[in-house]
Parts: structure tokens; C-alpha cells; sequence
């Protein structure tokens, strides 16, 4: 890994949210900035999704 988990990635031009997505996925602390307010429910739709897809990960590994 480039990062530890717990570190803040910084996306500028966030857009569709790809970053903070990934970000997410690694437990990593994403903030992202757009300019354009078209994109924000994109990028809450798929952060939600990819928070909830690694609580769900994460109780699985505990049934291991």
C-alpha cells in the first residue's frame, strides 16, 4: 500500500466520485471538491454504496 489506512486522499476535481469510491473500499478518509453540483448525488449514491459493500465485506470476514 501507497497509504495506511486512516490516511485523507484529496480529489480536486471529483467528478463521478471514482476516488473517493476507492478511497472508501481501502479505509481510507476521501475528500473530494467539485464545482459543477450536478455530480454531488452521483458521488453520495456511490460512496454510500462502496460504505455499505465494506461493512458487508468486513461481517463476512468475520464469519471466517
Amino acid at each position: 500500500d501507497f497509504s495506511p489506512s486512516g490516511a485523507v486522499v484529496v480529489d480536486p476535481f471529483l467528478g463521478s466520485g471514482t476516488t473517493l469510491v476507492v478511497a472508501e473500499r481501502l479505509e481510507r478518509i476521501g475528500i473530494g471538491i467539485e464545482l459543477n453540483s450536478d455530480y454531488l448525488t452521483l458521488c453520495k449514491n456511490r460512496i454510500t454504496k462502496a460504505k455499505k459493500q465494506r461493512i458487508k465485506n468486513k461481517m463476512m470476514e468475520s464469519f471466517k
